[in-house]
């Protein structure tokens, strides 16, 4: 039994399918290998959630993002922090999804 009050971490899988679900797309259009917009974006806020808070290690994001080098995940929380100061539409995007996510798990 989990006390009240006591946070779970959810498996990263998990995580995943709520950040596609919220985009419309599955995690498996996460994962590929499709460097297009919006796609790439997507990942890139996927790759700064499970990072930033979920609390990953670059190389478990790598490998839950499709098996790739904790180097990839390294870029693309660096473009997120770059992106969350001077891009509007992409804050907003993320924000959204933040928000999406920590509604869902609040409900588990």
């Amino acid at each position: 039994m989990i006390s009240p009050g006591v946070k779970v971490k959810m498996h990263p899988e998990g995580v995943l399918s709520i950040i596609a679900n919220h985009y419309g797309v599955t995690p498996d259009d996460i994962k590929r290998k499709d460097k297009h917009i919006p796609i790439s974006d997507i990942r890139t806020t996927a790759c700064a959630y499970l990072y930033l808070k979920h609390g990953m290690a670059y190389a478990a994001v790598g490998q839950t993002i499709g098996g790739r080098d904790h180097s990839t995940i390294i870029s693309a929380v660096k473009n997120h922090h770059t992106w969350m100061g001077n891009n509007k539409p992409y804050r907003d995007m993320y924000n959204g999804m933040v928000k999406y996510v920590e509604e869902v798990m609040a409900c588990l």
